[in-house]
């Protein structure tokens, strides 16, 4: 039994393929005494060494035993042992170690994120000396990644290592230069990181890119025309490639440039150009006196008039079946046909971004198409809220003890109308007004007065609440308190990103040189909205937590900062809230923070809102709304409220109990307020 165990282990030896012959070999490290040979020191560092072997006569081979899979073993044991060093080495660097060092180091990249930020999607983690850094998507570098990189994408150089610097051909520099220096073509709205990032979703090879905006047009035609020439060319151009930001569909907007180029290159003399009766090709045409339909191209359902040099949209027929039925029963007959430009603008722009909104989605958010459809499902049941601030003082002035604060003002109407109804500071009034005028293109206010006189031609502000907030916003904005309107009410609404209100006496806003038509939606036509909400974050680990929560209407625990504001909502004929149910139909319900704004010492302390005499004047608002409930609640992102009027008499009476205690200044904190009423919690 020996001798054929000792026969076998000696069988099973493996021998090492040299050039000067066999050699014996040392003791055993990796030993199979029944399916292979065995290894000795010797024999692995040769092996490491990248010598062949080959197992004696008479011995079985062992696949396994393999120069390529010892290397391997001996990679992945050395990378072990590596991480065996650095990730403590990191954790102490930070001063976690323990069982809580996981929670610890998460700790420390939140202060990353307050001290040493990363923008423009950067993504913060901890050197492995404790140090905070950013990993910087392309084409931006630096520590916090606030600088573009400066080697372009070549195009005549698909192998250049550079390419990922900046994925974006040289051939756009000259034609974004030409657009800045000419107002007409900055308001196209071309954008190099834009254009770049639907280059990169869209995976268009460096020498696609610069061929896109080929329009080819006769070279001598082109100096007979001149500048006008030159002009129309640059004009064409520039409409391709923003097609192409707008869209990411490159065969889409190539096909652009080719019918463009076909019309520039026919001759139009038997075309009614103008009355001036222009003739040759409309290469040479002025803009002005070109008749519009003689040369455009439709996409869509939008209009790109390469005689006029302008872009329009086709407009709707009629209104979708209830948006019809609700503009026609609430919005001023003056103002329908303004509802009915905006939505035609909507059905377009949503119709040119939905590939790209699906881009985004699969490609930047690594995403399934499936969470978007279920996102998009999920909207219909997010309901829309109308926050204000009640504790603020009519005029603005906090000192003037005579002031009544807006909670009585709005309380007093039969609607809650535009922000234009109520006082504004000088600076936020011509700062919406700007906003308005060129989001809605209506003509602008002349002034105060004018604009109170009328503020029912404009719409009252919402948000469409996608977080499921229990208050009106957040504990660090003041408008705690906010109206729950119907849900029919959205069919009567545009929406927007982000909010168009001006930042709050800040006479300096620029919102209005971004303001634009398409960049609203109307209900049904949201997906160019929806792009722009989810390109508001620069975190996208969050935004997918963000959504993931709202698929699942459950709370989004994650920072304020990363998360993206509420969709803007605008309602068209303004909020019915006036005394007596049949009045107050838009209104299902009332949310009301415990806290109302933040207090004088920076936001560390909010005032007290439950018990004051402010809050008895929103609860009397309340039941003048045909006995409208409120839900009070402690936080906006805490999912429990309570009740006023509570179902049962005996939950009424212990509210009124805490109600009368806070009045009473015998409980006089938030905590101390809902520690009495969780009992009651809903």
């Amino acid at each position: 039994m020996g001798t054929a165990s000792s026969s076998t282990a000696r069988d099973m030896m493996v021998s090492l393929d040299r050039d000067d012959g066999d050699h014996g070999h040392p003791a055993g490290i990796v030993r199979s005494a029944r399916d292979g040979p065995r290894v000795g020191f010797g024999d692995l560092a040769r092996v490491l060494a990248g010598g062949k072997y080959h197992a004696p006569p008479g011995s079985p081979p062992n696949p396994l035993m393999t120069p390529r899979n010892l290397r391997s073993l001996v990679s992945v044991g050395v990378l072990l042992l590596a991480l065996a060093f650095a990730l403590p080495w990191t954790f102490r660097a930070t001063g976690c170690l323990g069982g809580a060092a996981e929670t610890c180091y998460g700790t420390a990249l939140d202060a990353c994120a307050a001290t040493f930020p990363c923008k423009n999607r950067g993504v913060p983690f901890l050197t492995v000396e404790g140090a905070c850094a950013c990993d910087c998507p392309a084409p931006f570098v630096g520590a916090q990644c606030t600088a573009e990189a400066s080697c372009p994408c070549a195009a005549n150089d698909p192998g250049n290592p550079r390419i990922s610097c900046l994925p974006l051909s040289t051939v756009y520099t000259p034609l974004l230069a030409a657009a800045n220096n000419d107002t007409a073509l900055l308001a196209l709205g071309l954008d190099k990181r834009g254009l770049a990032l639907a280059m990169t979703l869209a995976q268009i090879a460096c020498r696609d890119q610069a061929i896109l905006v080929n329009v080819n047009v006769n070279q001598r035609a082109l100096q007979l025309a001149g500048s006008r020439g030159e002009r129309r060319l640059l004009w064409a151009k520039l409409v391709v490639a923003r097609h192409m930001q707008l869209s990411g569909n490159y065969n889409a907007s190539r096909e652009l440039a080719v019918r463009f180029a076909d019309l520039l290159g026919r001759s139009v003399s038997n075309a009614p150009l103008s009355t001036a009766n222009i003739t040759g090709s409309i290469l040479a045409a002025d803009p002005g006196a070109v008749n519009p339909g003689v040369a455009q191209v439709i996409v869509g359902r939008i209009v790109y008039d390469l005689g006029t040099e302008k872009i329009s949209y086709l407009p709707l027929a009629e209104l979708p079946g209830p948006a019809k039925a609700a503009v026609e029963a609430r919005v001023p007959q003056s103002q329908q046909a303004t509802f009915n430009v905006l939505a035609s603008i909507a059905t377009a722009m949503s119709g040119l971004r939905s590939g790209f909104l699906n881009l985004y989605w699969t490609q930047r958010l690594e995403l399934p198409l499936s969470a978007l459809d279920a996102f998009r499902a999920k909207l219909a049941s997010k309901s829309i809220m109308v926050p204000f601030d009640a504790t603020f003082p009519d005029g603005g002035n906090k000192a003037n003890t005579m002031a009544r604060p807006m909670g009585e003002i709005h309380a007093a109407r039969a609607s809650f109308g535009s922000p234009f109804c109520t006082f504004m500071f000088v600076g936020d009034f011509q700062a919406l007004n700007a906003v308005e005028s060129a989001t809605f293109r209506v003509p602008a206010f002349p002034d105060q007065a004018a604009a109170r006189t009328n503020c029912g031609q404009r719409p009252t502000y919402g948000v469409l609440n996608l977080l499921d907030l229990r208050t009106g916003s957040y504990a660090t904005e003041p408008t705690q308190q906010a109206l729950v309107v119907a849900n029919a009410t959205r069919y009567r609404a545009t929406f927007s990103a982000a909010s168009l209100l001006p930042r709050a006496g800040n006479t300096a806003d620029d919102s209005a040189a971004t303001a634009s038509a398409e960049r609203v939606g109307v209900w049904g036509a949201l997906d160019h909205v929806l792009v722009e909400y989810l390109m508001l974050s620069r975190n996208d680990s969050a935004l997918r937590t963000v959504l993931a929560a709202v698929t699942r209407d459950e709370p989004a625990l994650v920072p304020v900062a990363d998360t993206p504001p509420l969709p803007a909502v605008q309602i068209w004929g303004g909020v019915s809230t006036g005394k007596g149910a049949a009045n107050a139909a838009d209104v299902d319900y009332l949310v009301v923070g415990l806290s109302s704004r933040v207090g004088e010492s920076g936001g560390v302390k909010p005032d007290l809102f439950f018990g004051t005499s402010t809050g008895q004047v929103i609860r009397n608002w309340a039941k003048e709304m045909g006995g409208k409930e409120i839900r009070w609640a402690r936080d906006a992102r805490v999912g429990q409220s309570v009740l006023d009027p509570a179902d049962k008499e005996s939950d009424r009476a212990a509210f009124e109990a805490v109600w009368n205690d806070a009045k009473n200044l015998k409980v006089t904190t938030a905590e101390a307020i809902w520690d009495q009423l969780k009992p009651k919690v809903s």
